[in-house]
């Protein structure tokens, strides 16, 4: 379950990392045109909208900072407290990039105060710049810093290597001594939306990026599902952002060809969109996905056989008819989860312990699912006790409601009495998943802010989506801020894993 929260936090803070000035230029040349993924920032539009620009210089609103106080050990808090005195040049976009070279993520700052933010660097790292290979250069870590001229490298290594070879591979990105993206038709198109957020990925580049991480064959072989978009014939992903005063608007696109596998396969194996599993899909769920599929067809997937395998080993879950059951699938499989804040102290940190879940599916045969349960359950010794019209099993003293709403059957795991009521009644939700063959929905909290972000695909390529505050009164570009102040650093036991984790 850590990778859920590693993707969350890891896609929150991609999406902050363009008025297109000289300085603008200058960094998108040195961006080389092998990146895996590019994302651009306007960060003096992002900065306006979220009213922090005042009288020419940056302010920190009190809220932002209370979050930001109550979080000092986050990265990105200090980041945003030291940016009204940081020497970066507030007038330009900010680029970051992902490649297969020394350095698996790159971020580009302009700088209109060198000499401040050199001091500033080395006061937050406790370590002094050095010339090395030609370059003032810093070492934090596994972080690379270089300041050369007007520009801020801060690069994440993807292997152990060396100062001198670390100089010299981010001074030559610095001195564009490759081809750039600027050569590169699909990127451009991209970035330079007049969006406040524009990302482009090369899908086959960012899944081998993806591959060469330590650990992630252990969360593809837990997930085979995650092959399904890793290998896949997609050719890119792109989306933007743009913010205004009731929320921001998303959009995505997948470029793939009209007769590609990946293609192909939606057309064979997705269904209809339908919203009636939210009558089951409790609010207190934050993390919502739903796929609506043809059973029949999705089980003869490969990777639905190994994960229908990997279920049928678990200990007591070899009699429960899992195949039978994803046969009978016609509309959303549909997950939800929540963190678990009654389980006790010993409780072992894993997805079981952690984490209240939400299952529910369309059935063609619901009979034939519910038979298949309860059947299930009593080989368990579970008794049938019916509370509510719903079935109520223990599962690790917690309990489990299961039953049917119509045509869904659902099987929800709390560690709480059900008494909350469903996200059907949430009009934007019923309406996204009424549409979207394939969708999510987030809620993320940050102090007293509370913010709502929910998206889906209408057909094979195109999906929208909105973020929005609870509060309508919220600013949304403040709450999104927020919200990446309120992400947690912890690091991952094994130090060969250069990837920083985060939980909210």
């Amino acid at each position: 379950m850590n990778s859920l929260k590693v993707l969350w936090g890891l896609l929150l803070l991609l999406t902050l990392s363009t008025s297109c000035t000289g300085s603008d230029e200058n960094l998108r040349e040195m961006i080389p045109s092998d990146a895996t993924g590019v994302i651009s920032v306007n960060l003096p539009q992002l900065l306006e909208k979220a009213g922090m620009v005042k009288d020419r210089q940056i302010s920190i609103p009190e809220q932002l900072a209370t979050v930001i106080e109550g979080n000092s050990n986050s990265l990105f808090c200090r980041l945003m407290s030291d940016l009204p005195q940081s020497g970066i040049d507030l007038k330009t976009n900010v680029y970051s990039f992902f490649s297969q070279g020394i350095f698996r993520f790159v971020t580009l700052i302009a700088l209109d105060n060198a000499d401040v933010a050199k001091l500033l660097v080395q006061q937050r790292t406790g370590i002094k710049f050095k010339s090395v290979n030609g370059v003032e250069f810093l070492l934090y870590k596994n972080w690379s810093v270089v300041i050369d001229d007007d520009v801020l490298f801060i690069g994440m290594e993807s292997h152990i290597a060396d100062e001198g070879n670390l100089a010299s591979a981010a001074h030559a990105i610095i001195s564009k001594k490759n081809k750039s993206i600027t050569d590169v038709d699909d990127i451009m198109k991209c970035i330079e939306q007049e969006s406040d957020i524009n990302a482009y990925f090369d899908v086959k580049g960012f899944a081998a990026l993806l591959k060469s991480l330590p650990g992630f064959k252990n969360v593809a072989d837990r997930f085979p599902v995650i092959s399904i978009f890793t290998d896949s014939d997609i050719k890119a992903f792109s989306y933007q952002v743009n913010f205004e005063k009731e929320g921001a608007t998303l959009l995505a696109q997948i470029k793939a060809d009209k007769n590609s596998d990946f293609i192909t396969l939606l057309n064979t194996t997705l269904a209809k969109p339908d919203n009636e599993f939210l009558k089951a899909m409790p609010t207190t769920m934050k993390y919502v996905f739903a796929m609506s599929v043809k059973g029949s067809q999705f089980a003869r997937l490969d990777q639905i056989k190994k994960s229908v395998n990997l279920l049928s080993n678990l200990p007591g879950l070899d009699k429960l008819d899992i195949r039978g059951i994803i046969n009978t699938i016609d509309g959303p499989l549909a997950i939800g989860l929540s963190p678990c804040y009654m389980y006790s102290d010993d409780a072992s940190p894993n997805f079981a312990d952690d984490w209240n879940i939400a299952i529910a599916v369309k059935s063609n045969n619901p009979e034939f699912v519910t038979k298949s349960v309860r059947d299930f359950a009593e080989q368990k010794g579970q008794t049938d006790w019916i509370k509510d019209g719903r079935h109520v099993y223990n599962y690790g003293g917690k309990p489990v409601y299961f039953g049917t709403e119509g045509n869904v059957v659902y099987a929800l795991r709390l560690d709480h009495e059900l008494t909350e009521p469903f996200l059907y009644e949430q009009g934007d939700v019923k309406e996204r998943f009424a549409n979207c063959r394939l969708g999510f929905y987030i809620q993320a909290d940050a102090g007293a802010s509370q913010g709502m972000l929910n998206f889906g695909f209408k057909n094979n390529t195109e999906g929208d989506g909105i973020f929005y505050t609870v509060n309508p009164q919220d600013n949304p570009v403040l709450t999104f801020l927020e919200i990446l102040c309120s992400i947690t650093p912890s690091q991952v036991p094994d130090e060969s894993d250069y990837i920083e984790h985060y939980d909210f």
